[in-house]
């Protein structure tokens, strides 16, 4: 009943404001982070390491048309729900050829599959301080064709979204270095910090409205269950420590944007919402397993020896599953997550 009454609140309110035509709720939608947004950016970066063959089916087998996109799921992403809302088209791929002119003026998706928060996350990706490098640079594209003074009255008014920080939490599961080196405590602490430079970097080039993704409960992902064994708990330890960088991200986010003259921060918290669906998957309608991949090899087809592809285990209705593959959520998980969140979302953008 709630998000039925906020669905026509937005109707009434782009009636309203636009004289009943067809309008955005912003003027564009600008996207940084990691493969939970990346809608095919790595397609231009043949030589990425990366564990997961986006470029090849069964990736995108529900996609519409049917094909892999460069999204590392069965179809959409949070990406692409999030835009349809807004009543933008999917943001164009910054490193997409065709990605110049007029086309950016309706925003720009910067995510790479495999970055993260730290430069020495996924080496051969697009960090998110190089992604910000990018956006920079097409900030002064934009100026040149529409102006710095309209280009910042549009930057102001457009959203920002992020996702990061997943790959940081994962390397340093699997990195006894990083584990020796660093409590999870300091390690988050590390990630936070340089996640707060970045961010106020992000709001000195001009962005205002930001809306960042939380962690999930990254120790039920197939992956972890099988590299750690489990019986099919989630493992308490990382999801603690992804708990806890959530909280430490909370708290960030409240005090930039205090700091932050004119800026309008959200926390979008996805954890809860994947957590629910995880540990009660037939709660959800159409969900039936939360710790097991549609598409993969081993033990809760979560293996990294032979990740999800032609030769592997696919699943026959990928809406039954939380999880397309070893860590992505399937389309429909996807769709869940924006749907659950879209009520605080339109608070926040009216």
């Amino acid at each position: 009943m709630e998000k039925n009454l906020h669905r026509l609140v937005l109707a009434l309110y782009l009636l309203n404001a636009w004289g009943g035509a067809s309008a955005s709720l912003v003027p564009a939608l600008f996207v940084f982070g990691d493969s939970t947004l990346d809608t095919g950016n790595l397609n231009y970066r043949p030589n990425t390491v990366h564990l997961i063959r986006t470029q090849e089916l069964p990736y995108g087998r529900d996609f519409i048309p049917p094909g892999p996109t460069g999204r590392a799921s069965n179809g959409k992403l949070a990406t692409d729900f999030l835009a349809g809302f807004l009543g933008l088209p999917t943001p164009i791929d910054d490193l997409e050829p065709d990605a110049q002119g007029r086309k950016l003026f309706q925003g720009i998706n910067f995510a790479a599959g495999g970055s993260g928060i730290l430069n020495g996350t996924g080496l051969t990706t697009v960090s998110l301080s190089q992604q910000l490098d990018a956006f920079e640079g097409s900030i002064a594209s934009i100026n040149k064709l529409m102006g710095s003074q309209e280009s910042s009255r549009l930057l102001a008014n457009s959203l920002f979204l992020l996702s990061t920080g997943n790959n940081d939490l994962f390397n340093y599961v699997y990195n006894p270095k990083a584990r020796f080196r660093y409590s999870p405590e300091s390690y988050n602490t590390l990630l936070l910090s340089t996640l707060s430079r970045d961010l106020e970097r992000l709001y000195s080039l001009g962005a205002r409205k930001l809306v960042v993704l939380s962690l999930g409960p990254l120790g039920c992902t197939p992956l972890m269950l099988n590299l750690l064994n489990s019986d099919g708990s989630c493992i308490g330890e990382v999801n603690d420590q992804a708990k806890n960088f959530n909280a430490g991200l909370q708290s960030l986010l409240a005090g930039l944007q205090t700091k932050l003259p004119g800026s309008r921060l959200l926390y979008a918290n996805a954890y809860d919402i994947l957590f629910s669906a995880i540990q009660d998957p037939r709660k959800h309608a159409g969900f039936r397993y939360g710790n097991v991949a549609c598409c993969g090899s081993g033990k809760f087809l979560g293996s990294v020896l032979q990740t999800c592809s032609g030769r592997t285990s696919v699943c026959a209705d990928s809406n039954e599953y939380v999880f397309w593959d070893m860590v992505h959520p399937t389309q429909a998980m996807y769709k869940l997550v924006t749907d659950e969140l879209y009520a605080e979302l339109v608070k926040f953008i009216l």
